[in-house]
């Protein structure tokens, strides 16, 4: 969405997944994240372990990502997770990036204005007890902003990317999002 606002006749289009508009400070995920990804002693702590992981043979590696958290992965999603979770560069990047967030959402943006203009090349696909898009915004985005198409990706949540089935999902429904978008478009740049 920045990079539209920023450039506006470059991009024709957009499809949010589960978007995450503003901090809730009412999540207790979000605040659990935010308080982590905010204590350097915690990240510092999370890079060692990445470290220390990372001197362990891939096998051992498997075996402790498979017991603390990969158990309902895909194979694949798993065996990102463990090269990614292994490297504390991209740990210290992640809680970076994390950070960022937390500072840009938490100042309220106006994305409600922007919104407002850009909503008939924009869509988002809501899920059902997502603390970064929840539901309460759902419909704090209908209500204030009604040209913008939004709709809700049933029996999914967040963490789809790491489900070979929920991943399937998501893409054909956001895919469906695509092309309304296109035709709605008809070709021509707005």
């Amino acid at each position: 969405l920045e990079i539209m606002r920023a450039l506006p006749s470059q991009v024709h289009g957009v499809v949010g997944l589960f978007p995450f508009l503003q901090v809730d400070w009412n999540s207790r995920k979000q605040i659990a994240i935010w308080s982590m990804v905010t204590t350097r002693l915690v990240v510092y702590t999370v890079m060692a372990l990445a470290r220390l992981l990372a001197q362990l043979p891939v096998v051992a590696q498997r075996v402790f990502f498979h017991v603390m958290a990969t158990r309902s992965f895909s194979p694949a999603s798993a065996e990102v997770t463990r090269r990614c979770l292994t490297q504390a560069t991209v740990i210290d990047n992640a809680t970076f990036m994390a950070r960022t967030e937390f500072e840009v959402l938490d100042r309220a943006p106006d994305w409600v204005g922007f919104l407002q203009h850009a909503a008939d090349r924009v869509r988002f696909i809501f899920t059902k007890d997502d603390h970064w898009g929840p539901m309460w915004m759902y419909d704090k985005v209908r209500q204030r902003i009604p040209g913008l198409r939004n709709e809700i990706c049933d029996d999914v949540n967040h963490g789809f990317c790491c489900s070979s089935a929920y991943s399937v999902k998501v893409a054909k429904h956001a895919a469906t999002m695509l092309n309304d978008l296109v035709a709605r478009l008809d070709g021509s740049p707005k």
